[in-house]
């Protein structure tokens, strides 16, 4: 309901954000600027504290330069991790989702710290806690799927952003877009490869469910363990399962094919990767 809530309140506030957006002046992201390096330089001095204060108050507000946004977001992750207040994050990333969910670069950012956070917490009195809790008490968890999912979401609502403005674009005014969204496909790509890395990839043969976020797993891991033997998928006849290109992304049937599909839109945005990205793909069938 929480969850439900809050896109709700974010749909009624885009028209207003959008505005907001559009009628910020010159003067406005001079003065974003001059905070930004302000709290840049605190943060290098070590007054995390402070520093955060500034970086939510820049990533939090709707005239935030949309090309710093991202980086004032991760940074004030940073200063709440280096203030062992790592049970702000959430609410912190999330608020700034809210405010910006028309920005695809900072709903890559925001992806990227939920696939990079500390994965783990406890519940206590039904609530969970991301980090150590002080008191002791409450159950140990693990939010190894539950970042993934939720970044991935993240990912799949930057990419349709992105498009957006890819095929709204009919002048030169955004003409660097499709070369800096193509980055957007190749960390999606290894995203939806997982955690585990190559050593998995037969769990590419299933198609997940992004639209809802797992529940919490008891304990903690590192990785995806004890089957990392199991090799490549084989149907029942025991030919191997290949991975085809679909037309689209919803048109995949499988983790596998949404993944030959970002690697092969990535190209199609940014030719000068086609080499490394071909690379990649010939290091994974090898």
């Amino acid at each position: 309901m929480k969850r439900l809530a809050l896109i709700l309140s974010t749909l009624a506030l885009m028209p207003v954000v959008a505005f907001l957006i559009a009628a910020a002046s010159p003067e406005d992201q001079q003065a974003g600027d001059l905070l930004r390096q302000k709290a840049e330089k605190i943060m290098q001095d070590g007054n995390f504290k402070e520093a955060f204060d500034l970086f939510q108050k820049l990533a939090t507000d709707p005239i935030d330069n949309p090309d710093k946004v991202g980086s004032d977001l991760l940074n004030g992750i940073t200063c709440l991790n280096r203030l062992n207040r790592m049970a702000e994050d959430d609410a912190f990333r999330e608020s700034v989702i809210a405010v910006h969910s028309n920005n695809w670069q900072l709903l890559r950012s925001a992806a990227q710290s939920y696939y990079n956070e500390q994965h783990y917490g406890t519940i206590v009195a039904g609530a969970f806690q991301r980090g150590p809790h002080r008191g002791g008490d409450g159950k140990w968890v693990n939010t190894f799927d539950r970042d993934r999912v939720r970044a991935l979401q993240l990912m799949i609502q930057g990419m349709e952003k992105g498009e957006a403005l890819v095929k709204a674009d009919k002048d030169k005014s955004n003409a660097t877009v499709p070369f800096s969204l193509a980055d957007l496909y190749i960390e999606f790509a290894r995203m939806v490869m997982g955690y585990s890395g190559y050593g998995e990839a037969w769990r590419l043969q299933y198609r997940s469910d992004f639209t809802q976020l797992p529940d919490y797993n008891e304990g903690y891991r590192y990785y995806y363990g004890g089957d990392s033997g199991r090799g490549a998928p084989v149907d029942e006849r025991g030919n191997p399962v290949f991975h085809q290109l679909p037309k689209g992304w919803q048109e995949s049937t499988s983790d596998g094919e949404r993944w030959r599909w970002l690697l092969n839109r990535a190209m199609e945005l940014n030719p000068k990767i086609t080499q490394s990205t071909l690379l990649e793909l010939a290091n994974f069938f090898n």
